[in-house]
């Protein structure tokens, strides 16, 4: 019988034609032990990512054709400090659920451990759920709550869920991979609707990046 996890609350452009959603553990080893990091200092990704990145040697989802071109201005993430815990303030952003692991937890809003070692943190500056943009969150996988340790148990089928802003927002996954922590296209902005999380690999280990991909399904005002 598989066991419940339950996380505890305590409270550019992607190589992608299709939404998805991605989960980054924000995590690092560092002379034998596990260091956790935010999102930039693991993947150096930069807030806006040019356009001359190149692409991946794998896309993440095939695609039959160039991306959509659009006169929208894409989401701009903020650029993240250095120091994991610069001055931010703790600031609640929603709830994610993910049923085949057993995951409900508060989401929130910020880029440094501040926020992450709170839950998993929506990388200010990209798009919301169901938005056009990438909406990116980082998490933990082997310390505090380690809301995402099991998103390698997730299959093709299996659904994410977002209640964020009065709106639930569903994802269906589509695919899983693994890349390198050098792969910084995975957090590029699209003018698709996708949402991003991701997490080290193997657990306790940040030589790897573990990615999950899903497609917006729907969204619905919340009841």
């Amino acid at each position: 019988m598989r066991r419940l996890r339950r996380g505890v609350s305590t409270a550019g452009k992607v190589v992608l034609a299709t939404a998805l959603v991605l989960v980054v553990d924000a995590c690092a080893l560092h002379t034998g032990t596990v260091v956790e990091r935010s999102p930039v200092q693991v993947l150096t990704a930069p807030p806006v990512l040019p356009a001359a990145l190149p692409a991946p040697d794998r896309p993440l989802v095939p695609s039959s054709g160039p991306l959509p071109q659009t006169a929208t201005a894409l989401p701009e993430p903020i650029v993240i400090p250095l120091d994991g815990y610069a001055d931010e303030p703790v600031v609640h952003y929603g709830s994610i659920e993910i049923p085949k692991i057993g995951l409900v937890h508060e989401l929130f809003e910020g880029v440094t451990l501040h926020n992450i070692d709170e839950g998993p943190s929506h990388w200010t500056g990209t798009a919301t759920p169901g938005s056009p943009g990438n909406a990116v969150f980082a998490g933990h996988r082997v310390t505090h709550s380690h809301p995402f340790r099991w998103i390698n148990e997730l299959e093709p089928g299996d659904q994410i869920l977002f209640h964020v802003n009065g709106q639930k927002t569903v994802y269906t996954v589509v695919t899983s991979m693994v890349v390198g922590p050098e792969d910084t296209w995975i957090a590029n902005q699209t003018s698709e609707k996708v949402a991003t999380l991701y997490a080290c690999h193997p657990p306790g280990s940040a030589a790897q990046r573990y990615v999950v991909q899903a497609r917006f399904t729907s969204a619905a005002p919340d009841s």
